[in-house]
């Protein structure tokens, strides 16, 4: 059975409110790639040492109703609920977009990465970060 990604891309937009993230986008469409899983997240390759494995939702996110709507939905086959931030991605993209064989590549997730990358310059790298969960 297949597993897919779901979740999106959140920021902080408002240096006086500490606690509002807002959802920018959805990640639902990315591409299923095990291995970015598993080096994201800890999901599907055992063998390989993630970033940022079982955190859970983060606590102070501000579209709790997606949250609700997406855990519900997905109840039992939701699951590997996480979060990384664009500083971590940032500090471990070489490791991230690393080609397990020389034809691999990841065309979508670097994208992605270079997008939170322009909401860094623009809200603060440490104001940007990707919820992520999974299903079966």
């Amino acid at each position: 059975m297949g597993c897919d990604i779901h979740g999106w891309v959140e920021i902080k937009p408002y240096n006086w409110n500490k606690e509002y993230w807002n959802a920018v986008f959805d990640i639902d469409h990315l591409e299923r790639n095990y291995l970015m899983f598993a080096r994201l997240f800890g999901v599907r390759l055992a063998e390989i040492k993630a970033i940022a494995p079982n955190r859970g939702l983060p606590p102070n996110g501000t579209h709790d109703d997606w949250r609700k709507i997406d855990t519900t939905y997905w109840e039992a086959d939701g699951h590997s609920h996480s979060w990384i931030s664009l500083e971590e991605i940032i500090t471990n993209e070489k490791i991230l977009l690393e080609p397990k064989l020389p034809q691999m590549s990841f065309p979508k997730w670097e994208m992605l990465f270079n997008i939170m990358k322009e909401l860094g310059k623009v809200y603060g790298v440490e104001n940007v970060r990707l919820v992520a969960w999974f299903d079966n």
